[in-house]
């Protein structure tokens, strides 16, 4: 996928560096009607696409671990908090996976803020419907809940603290 979209963003590139040639080598009344604003428009439409495409594989791969995983627990029966449960393991690794995936693919700035604004949108929202789903809550699931939003939210941190 991100060969797809740095390659669509180098053909964009490239016809814009065209457009500027052919100004300058037609003349004055002439180069009036040379546009390739269609073109433009139609990579950015193909990149946000492929952007969309890559934010619904990971909504359904963190819905899959939401079901796989954190519904399962039985959180009216919860009675220890676990530092790294089990679906935060498994977000973790997902996470993992993505971004290793974009790091090594030079994806241009832009475009990676892009992809994770709409992960991050995704997430929250998905975390939070998952949240509501939970019928009965004991206090330690209560507890386990908010020990796993501040694990995801200082995780990073942590990691790079140790690091320098």
């Amino acid at each position: 996928m991100n060969l797809l979209i740095n390659t669509i963003d180098y053909i964009k590139e490239s016809v814009l560096k065209m457009h500027d040639l052919f100004l300058n080598m037609i003349e004055e009344p002439y180069n009036n009607n040379i546009s390739f604003n269609a073109e433009e428009d139609n990579s950015n439409k193909l990149i946000v696409e492929m952007i969309g495409l890559v934010v619904q594989v990971f909504e359904s791969k963190f819905e899959s671990v939401l079901n796989s995983y954190f519904f399962k627990i039985n959180w009216e029966r919860v009675d220890l908090i676990e530092i790294l449960p089990i679906y935060l393991k498994e977000l973790n690794n997902l996470e993992n996976l993505f971004s290793i995936n974009f790091k090594e693919s030079s994806l241009s700035n832009v475009y990676l803020i892009r992809f994770l604004k709409g992960i991050t949108d995704s997430i929250i929202n998905q975390y939070i419907e998952a949240v509501n789903k939970i019928k009965k809550l004991n206090e330690m699931g209560i507890q386990q809940i908010i020990s796993g939003i501040l694990n995801r939210l200082f995780r990073d941190r942590k990691t790079n603290y140790k690091s320098r």
